[in-house]
């Protein structure tokens, strides 16, 4: 079945299986959905739009469960490290948030914009203004149905790496302890 394609890990073998009508069902279950919108504009009438369109319909519309919710199975720290020959470290720190359904999905944006988004935020004005430590600071959230992920990236000196992330940490545990300052929340309402 088509959620079966879901419950697989993603091995080696495990993709091997996979098969064309495996995929077929992944396709169906999600482009051929009760719940997918069509948004057109130009010059048409809605009726010629419509008639342009439905040549590209599928015939049948599938009543489909919703998105599989998202397990999660560890909350385990798993550090990633590849090294060449450089003089400059990409580094990423990223932490596991609830989807974009969440109620949390504000606050997240407003700290990542807060912490590391913007030439105002935290990260920017201790990693590079203060400390000068980093070339390039910034941070996201990404934001999937069940699941998401509150990214930072720097740009840094090789030997930066220790000094930045202490940094880094230091600034979420103070957010985390103390919320944002109102002049951070009032730059913020700028940006947003």
């Amino acid at each position: 079945a088509a959620s079966d394609v879901y419950k697989r890990q993603g091995t080696h073998s495990s993709l091997k299986n996979i098969t064309r009508s495996d995929l077929f069902d992944f396709f169906k279950l999600n482009h051929f959905r009760d719940d997918v919108i069509i948004a057109m504009a130009g010059p048409q009438s809605p009726s010629e739009m419509l008639n342009m369109l439905r040549p590209h319909l599928p015939h049948e519309v599938i009543d489909t469960p919703r998105t599989v919710p998202m397990f999660q199975r560890s909350a385990i720290s798993r550090p990633v490290v590849k090294t060449r020959a450089t003089d400059q470290l990409q580094l990423s720190v990223a932490y596991h948030t609830p989807g974009r359904t969440h109620d949390w999905k504000h606050a997240l944006r407003l700290l990542s914009l807060i912490i590391g988004e913007t030439s105002s935020s935290r990260l920017f004005y201790h990693l590079r203004e203060e400390l000068g430590l980093s070339y390039n600071i910034s941070s996201d959230v990404v934001q999937f149905h069940d699941t998401g992920c509150f990214e930072i990236s720097a740009g840094l000196d090789l030997q930066a790496r220790d000094k930045a992330l202490h940094t880094i940490s230091d600034d979420l545990d103070e957010i985390a302890r103390l919320g944002p300052s109102e002049a951070e929340l009032e730059l913020s309402l700028i940006h947003i």
